[in-house]
């Protein structure tokens, strides 16, 4: 069963940023992409959140600003993010039973 959100922060020690990590992780996994489309391991939708998540990624790493109006859009962003990225895991996840 997969965690929420909440959750796997929860899992993480204290010294972790966590956007600094998705950052990161995220990172290395783009650098995968032009692979996968080239196997066609990913359908369209999937490939179009996934570059939503990554120029979503861009825009919060360019303000890295701490007042509350910057944490505010940024958090909003976040949100954005998230809601992309799971919606390229329900696609992978629909192309894997359906194979």
């Amino acid at each position: 069963m997969a965690m929420n959100y909440d959750q796997q922060k929860a899992m993480l020690p204290n010294f972790v940023v966590v956007q600094d990590e998705v950052i990161a992780d995220f990172d290395d996994s783009f650098l995968l992409l032009p692979e996968l489309i080239e196997k066609r391991y990913l359908n369209n939708s999937c490939i179009a959140n996934i570059i939503r998540c990554h120029n979503l990624i861009g825009l919060v790493t360019r303000n890295p600003d701490k007042d509350a109006k910057s944490y505010e859009k940024n958090e909003n962003l976040w949100k954005k993010i998230r809601f992309f990225a799971k919606d390229a895991l329900d696609e992978l996840i629909k192309e894997e039973e359906a194979s």
